[in-house]
């Protein structure tokens, strides 16, 4: 199966998205960024913002965010059972709720898909890192970053990243990685 990033668009307007394919090449799943970033993914509606943005020559994708929660499953190649895993997209990782809502309702973990393109300064990309590695820590849950430009790699549920992960900036990379879910949660899954 693949997760890929792509644009949706649909009744409501052009969501930021996670497709989800099975090993056929049909849509299994689709998650709507829910968190937007704003001046980037939209230009907020109140009259300040609106006319910042004129003022400013700011020009935005007007994106809708999605509604639910971005949990889906998938087969494991040994023993064929289902596992659900959490699909985060770019600042999502900075969102400590969005993590510790998959940790709550079962994620083994979490799988974030980023454009770090925009960062034009090599330590933007390592604080945007950063924000996985403190949500492993937080849920005890395995983060897979998947960067275009960025860091890529696994980070697992005590911030120790793998061999060869989040170790090299905009070079092309493959990994291959054994994820065992772990059933132990942190005192932070407890939290509203």
């Amino acid at each position: 199966p693949f997760l890929i990033g792509a644009a949706i668009a649909d009744a409501e307007g052009t969501h930021n998205s996670a497709v989800f394919l099975d090993i056929n090449g049909f849509v299994q799943n689709i998650y709507y960024k829910r968190h937007l970033i704003p001046l980037t993914e939209y230009i907020p509606q109140s009259w300040f913002w609106k006319n910042f943005a004129r003022i400013f020559h700011v020009e935005s994708f007007e994106l809708v965010p999605g509604t639910t929660a971005g949990l889906m499953n998938i087969t494991s190649r040994i023993s064929k059972e289902k596992a659900l895993f959490g699909v985060a997209i770019c600042s999502e990782d900075n969102v400590a709720k969005v993590f510790r809502q998959y940790a709550k309702e079962g994620a083994g973990f979490v799988l974030v898909l980023l454009n770090n393109g925009w960062f034009s300064q090599k330590e933007g990309l390592v604080m945007h890192a950063q924000h996985s590695i403190m949500r492993a820590v937080e849920n005890r849950m395995p983060v897979i970053r998947v960067a275009n430009t960025g860091l890529s790699g696994l980070i697992d549920r005590f911030g120790q990243l793998s061999p060869g992960s989040l170790d090299s900036l905009e070079q092309q990379r493959f990994f291959l990685y054994e994820i065992v879910p772990d059933s132990q949660k942190s005192v932070n899954n407890n939290l509203a």
